[in-house]
């Protein structure tokens, strides 16, 4: 059986479309989609990497401040940093001319080798006086941390403010067996 020059072409071009489609299935697709893979996992390993060599560059910093931190006042006794970050919020406030009206602390579970002594504080002041402070707790060399702040008016139009914040410390607390008792 002969066959014709257009049924000739016409196989031809059937066989190279099957050609085409085949070699599309199992080639080129297989290969773009593990290129593009590869691709987001070399991007992720990139990023990983570059977060290490930070982690690696800041650790004499992170270092020193932590050291700063473990002589400024880091406690590893809960009741005593309670304590001292009573006084320090009192003596704060009175700096400030902040004048409080309740100080509530309370122990969080412990988290790793940490403890958080949560100090929820109301009062009124003006606005410099909370920015005072405010900026005392946040520069304070015992490890203090605002969580939260909410503040009102007393009157609308005033500058007579009432707050409510929430103030948190660290008690560092290894746990007994395997702890970081050195603390670097």
């Amino acid at each position: 059986m002969t066959l014709t020059k257009r049924e000739t072409l016409l196989v031809v071009a059937a066989g190279a479309t099957l050609a085409i489609l085949l070699l599309n299935a199992y080639a080129f697709e297989p290969y773009i989609q593990t290129s593009t893979l590869v691709n987001r996992q070399s991007t992720a390993v990139r990023l990983k990497l570059s977060g290490d060599l930070r982690l690696l560059q800041n650790r004499g910093r992170v270092a020193r401040v932590w050291r700063k931190i473990r002589a400024a006042g880091l406690s590893r006794d809960p009741g005593a940093a309670e304590n001292e970050t009573l006084q320090h919020l009192l003596q704060y406030a009175h700096q400030a001319g902040v004048s409080l009206q309740s100080l509530q602390p309370t122990r969080l579970a412990p988290s790793h080798d940490f403890q958080v002594v949560r100090v929820e504080a109301t009062g009124q002041g003006t606005t410099a006086a909370l920015a005072l402070f405010m900026w005392s707790i946040e520069t304070s060399p015992l490890p203090l941390r605002l969580n939260s702040v909410h503040m009102a008016p007393q009157k609308p139009g005033t500058d007579n403010l009432t707050f409510q914040m929430s103030v948190g410390t660290l008690v560092y607390a290894p746990a007994a067996a395997g702890g970081n008792q050195g603390g670097t």
